[in-house]
């Protein structure tokens, strides 16, 4: 996906990131030429140095808003819960980080009725997966519209609030969560950063030195799992 379609500007994430994520001061939001935005940077990074201090007060996660939502989703799992909290609260133009969020989930599987992948895919273990996770989500959604509040009923909302969570929550303390910032950077085989949570933050450190206009790199959360995992999930195939 190209970055120059987002709505949401480079300058207009650049302001979030400083004023929520406490980025290191050698860091910038750009485009990336591997997907979407991402993080690089500007000047020298010596290796261990503190590149994001994101409190969790944040970020969204589970187990804070459980309490809001409707007791048909008090025992939901919690990328479900996310989801329903996201579809129900999301106000557009009202936070550039959401606002990126669901700008760059319109070529997900559960949302574009693009289906390049598809039609050109000979792995029946891709097609079955992106099949199942539709399926799961209408299904989801027709349980569970009746009890969310919003202005109008709409699945593609709801897919694509599903589909961020999918591929951008975290899960850190057992509890999923939506970090700003740490989302930002695309993943790689080989990541050049790790991040933990450390005093009430999720601290990001850079795990090498970092040279001028580097892009810091995140791991893959499960580096061996198989091609349809990646694409129903995270809505792309990693090329190594």
């Amino acid at each position: 996906m190209i970055f120059a379609t987002f709505a949401t500007s480079l300058a207009t994430l650049t302001s979030y990131l400083q004023t929520y994520c406490n980025p290191h001061p050698n860091l910038t939001v750009s485009s990336s030429p591997l997907s979407g935005v991402g993080l690089f940077t500007t000047s020298d990074i010596p290796e261990d140095s503190v590149l994001l201090q994101i409190p969790l007060s944040s970020c969204t996660s589970a187990s804070d808003v459980k309490a809001s939502l409707p007791p048909i989703l008090k025992d939901a799992p919690e990328t479900l819960a996310l989801a329903a909290y996201l579809y129900q609260n999301y106000v557009p133009s009202q936070n550039p980080y959401l606002d990126l969020c669901f700008e760059s989930v319109s070529d997900h599987p559960l949302v574009t009725l693009r289906d390049d992948v598809l039609q050109n895919c000979d792995d029946p273990e891709i097609i079955r997966e992106v099949n199942e996770i539709r399926a799961e989500a209408d299904e989801a959604f027709k349980i569970l519209s009746p009890h969310l509040t919003t202005t109008k009923i709409d699945p593609t909302r709801f897919k694509k609030s599903l589909a961020i969570i999918l591929s951008r929550a975290f899960a850190h303390d057992d509890t999923e969560r939506l970090v700003p910032g740490l989302d930002f950077l695309n993943h790689h085989h080989l990541p050049n950063i790790n991040h933990s949570i450390y005093n009430d933050s999720i601290i990001v450190k850079a795990s090498t030195h970092l040279p001028p206009t580097t892009e810091l790199l995140n791991q893959y959360h499960q580096p061996s799992a198989p091609s349809y995992v990646y694409y129903s999930r995270y809505g792309f195939i990693p090329q190594n």
